[in-house]
C-alpha cells in the first residue's frame, strides 16, 4: 500500500511538473531541479520503506523461530512427564498385580503445559495444515493421559485402599479370588480398567509426543535451516 501511495504520488508531482512547463510557466532550470529533488525524495522514501519491511519481516520471523521453540519446549516437558509416567507403570508388568499393589504417585498438574496455538497459527499458511492439527491433537492426547492416570490415582486411593485396609490384614496371603470377594465386583473390576486405561493412555503417548517433536523440529529446519531448535535428546 505504501509503495503505491509513494508511486501515485511521483506522478502526480511529474504530471504537475510536465502541466507548468508546456504552460510556460517554469523552465528547463526549474524542471532540473524540482526533478533532483523529486528524485531524492523518491528514493529516500523507497529506501525508508524497505528498511521498515525487512525490519518488519525480521521481527516476524523471530517470533515465529521463539513461537517454534515455545512448542518444543512444551513437547519435551511433556515428554518427561509421560516417560517417568510410563517407566513407573512398567515396573510391574502384570495389570492385576498393578491395579492392587501400584503406589498412587500423584504426578503435578502440568497446567502450564499447554499449546500456544495463536502463535503457531503461520504453519498452516507457510508448511503443512495438518502439523498444527496433529499437534492439537497430541495436546488433547496429553490432557487425556493425565486425567486417566489421576482417575485411576483418585480411585486406588478412596475405593481401593480403603477396602483393603478394612478387610485384609497384615501378612494374609492375598489372592484374586479372596480381592474380589473382600473388595466386591464393582471395586475390584474398576481397579483393573482404570489401571488398563491409564497403561494404554501412557504407552500410546509415550510413542506419539516423541514423534510431534520430531515432526515440529522438522518443520522449524525447513522454515530456518540456520536457526537451532530445542530437542530432547540435545541437538541442534
Amino acid at each position: 500500500m505504501q509503495s503505491i501511495i509513494y508511486s501515485t504520488s511521483t506522478l502526480g508531482i511529474l504530471l504537475i511538473i510536465g502541466l507548468a512547463y508546456f504552460s510556460n510557466f517554469i523552465d528547463n532550470k526549474d524542471i532540473a531541479t524540482s526533478a533532483l529533488a523529486l528524485v531524492g525524495t523518491f528514493f529516500g522514501a523507497t529506501l525508508a520503506f524497505r528498511l521498515n519491511i525487512k525490519k518488519e519481516q525480521e521481527e516476524t520471523h523471530r517470533k515465529r523461530r521463539e513461537a517454534i521453540n515455545r512448542c518444543l519446549f512444551i513437547l519435551v516437558r511433556q515428554e518427561n512427564a509421560i516417560k517417568q509416567m510410563h517407566r513407573e507403570y512398567e515396573k510391574i508388568p502384570n495389570l492385576q498385580i498393578r491395579a492392587f499393589n501400584m503406589p498412587a504417585l500423584k504426578p503435578p498438574s502440568y497446567s502450564d503445559l499447554i499449546q500456544n496455538f495463536s502463535d503457531l497459527e503461520f504453519i498452516i499458511h507457510e508448511y503443512d495444515p495438518n502439523v498444527l492439527f496433529k499437534l492439537a491433537i497430541e495436546q488433547e492426547r496429553f490432557a487425556q493421559t493425565m486425567i486417566s492416570v489421576n482417575a485411576r490415582n483418585d480411585f486406588y486411593v478412596d475405593e481401593v485402599q480403603k477396602e483393603l485396609s478394612a478387610s485384609i490384614t497384615n501378612g494374609q496371603i492375598v489372592t484374586s479370588e479372596l480381592l474380589l470377594e473382600k473388595l466386591g465386583q464393582r471395586v475390584f473390576h474398576s481397579a483393573i480398567n482404570y489401571v488398563t486405561t491409564a497403561s494404554e493412555m501412557l504407552a500410546l503417548s509415550v510413542e506419539s509426543i516423541s514423534e510431534m517433536q520430531n515432526e515440529i523440529r522438522k518443520l522449524g529446519k525447513i522454515l530456518y535451516p540456520k536457526s537451532k531448535f530445542i530437542s530432547s535428546e540435545n541437538e541442534t
